[in-house]
């Protein structure tokens, strides 16, 4: 099996629903959303909070190895609680344990479906 190739089948079925599960403000993983949308928010924001008199506060997150750094117990059961069906997540779980490809962590194939496994909610 081309674990590679299943990473990518998965990956398009997931892109085909993920705007009805993300919300609007992420653009990361979500294909036709980009982050400058994101700053022109932030800008946006900005000028209204000078506009009224307001305080504003704002927290900017690395995200680099987050998908990594996640409890994947807890993507598990969030795309299951999403109505993903269990064959696409033991799937998934496959992939990402590395029995496709004879090593453990995370195999270089699981990269096409990791932006839309990696959704906040």
């Amino acid at each position: 099996m081309d674990y590679k190739l299943v990473a990518k089948c998965l990956a398009n079925r997931l892109n085909r629903h993920i705007e009805s599960v993300v919300q609007q403000d992420q653009s990361y993983g979500v294909t036709g959303r980009s982050m400058t949308e994101n700053l022109f928010l932030m800008r946006d924001m900005m000028d209204l909070s000078k506009f009224y008199n307001m305080d504003f506060g704002r927290i900017s997150l690395d995200q680099e190895k987050a998908f990594d750094r996640m409890d994947h117990g807890y993507l598990f059961s969030g795309l299951a609680g999403f109505g993903v069906g269990e064959n696409f997540v033991s799937i998934i779980k496959m992939l990402y344990k590395g029995d496709c490809h004879g090593g453990e962590g995370d195999p270089p194939g699981l990269s096409p479906v990791r932006p839309a496994l990696h959704i906040n909610h």
